[in-house]
């Protein structure tokens, strides 16, 4: 793991992440179309606000 960036699913998973760092994370992939792995993603296991 150790310097590796975190993919959008790590962040994901880590419901320490910010409303911000999400937001970001979502424009990123969108953007960047070639990660079907974000298209694919089921949308209702994308939950934008972590109950903190």
């Amino acid at each position: 793991m150790g310097s590796k960036k975190p993919t959008f699913l790590d962040i994901l998973r880590d419901k320490r992440r910010t409303q911000k760092q999400t937001f970001a994370i979502h424009r990123q992939m969108i953007k960047n179309s070639s990660n079907c792995e974000y298209i694919q993603y089921p949308l209702n296991v994308i939950k934008p606000f972590p109950n903190s």
